[in-house]
């Protein structure tokens, strides 16, 4: 993800310093040049690596970094464990230890850290059961844990380090007997992280949504045997740049929520439409073992699974990755 932040960042400084105009040529006494900036190579040369040497197991799927102490934190689903890298060295990638989250669930979906503070997303060994957020030191000691909703999936603190939030999905099991509502945690961070209780968590909930119109272009993908509530699976989140709000994909649903972080509430639901792919070509085959990108006759939803926010001039904007992900139905 931080590679992708960094080519979006060249291409933006490159579409900014396109306004001033580029390959200035003379022609009768005209000045004719190009919006459009020429075509540059990019060389990215890698520093240094670390090897789980597992293989289709996750072995590393999420990374955060902590500035101060200059360690990766990063999930080892095949280990079901978080990784302490050492990256004082970029050159000699060096692994610390693993902290072991048996004692808290089956394993770890997502990792974030802030000022010597990790805390982990830890998934319950039921997967429709609560889960955890559990809270380490940088040394991977253990400070504090607290209950979530089911299947936390992602993780995040706030700017300021004041709140943790968690994006709870919610998956119904294979038998679609068994599906929890989608929620997003909201958690106090206290002072003394060793003194954090059940009584700091509160929970951003969906059911303000049950048997109401949804906005258009919202979906949902088990209607009749689910609630709404039930049915939302939050997936990412990203926080406002003044970390009032929080902006959450629900992918399955093909919409976002905004949550007031302060008070744990969704206060808006954003469905994202249709993409036009008549204009926005696609390939839309992955059975003919042929690269056939074109514009077709159809429209698709974007469902965005990450989503990160920038601002510029003062305003907010949200990138989000449409990873075109659905809910696996029941078959009946």
């Amino acid at each position: 993800m931080r590679r992708s932040v960094l080519l979006a960042g060249v291409a933006i400084s490159g579409l900014l310093l396109a306004s001033t105009g580029y390959a200035a040529q003379m022609n009768n006494d005209i000045s004719l040049r190009s919006a459009n900036v020429a075509a540059h190579s990019l060389a990215i040369t890698p520093l240094g690596e670390y090897r789980t040497h597992l293989f289709d197991e996750g072995g590393a799927e999420i990374v955060t970094f902590d500035v101060t102490s200059k360690r990766a934190f990063v999930v080892n689903g095949g280990d079901k464990g978080i990784d302490i890298l050492d990256l004082s060295d970029p050159m000699n990638v060096r692994k610390i230890s693993t902290i072991e989250l048996a004692k808290w669930g089956k394993a770890a979906n997502s990792v974030s850290v802030h000022n010597g503070l990790v805390v982990a997303a830890v998934e319950n060994t039921d997967k429709q059961a609560p889960g955890k957020a559990v809270f380490f030191d940088i040394d991977g000691n253990f400070k504090g844990a607290v209950t979530v909703g089911a299947l936390p999936d992602m993780i995040k603190f706030t700017h300021d380090g004041k709140y943790v939030l968690v994006a709870n999905e919610g998956e119904p099991n294979d038998a679609f007997d068994n599906d929890p509502e989608g929620s997003v945690a909201v958690i106090s961070v206290p002072s003394d992280i060793s003194k954090i209780t059940d009584a700091n968590v509160k929970f951003a909930t969906f059911e303000g949504l049950n048997n109401v119109a949804l906005p258009a272009g919202m979906r949902t993908a088990n209607p009749g045997t689910s609630s709404v509530a039930q049915d939302v699976e939050p997936e990412y989140i990203a926080v406002s740049s003044d970390g009032s709000k929080a902006y959450v994909t629900l992918q399955e649903n093909n919409a976002i929520a905004i949550v007031d972080i302060a008070t744990a509430r969704v206060t808006d639901v954003v469905g994202l439409g249709f993409k036009n792919h008549s204009v926005n070509a696609l390939d839309v085959s992955n059975k003919d073992d042929a690269i056939n990108i074109k514009p077709w006759p159809v429209f698709g939803m974007y469902m965005p699974d990450t989503i990160d926010g920038i601002e510029i001039d003062g305003k907010n904007y949200f990138i989000i990755a449409n990873e075109g992900d659905l809910t696996r139905l029941r078959r009946v």
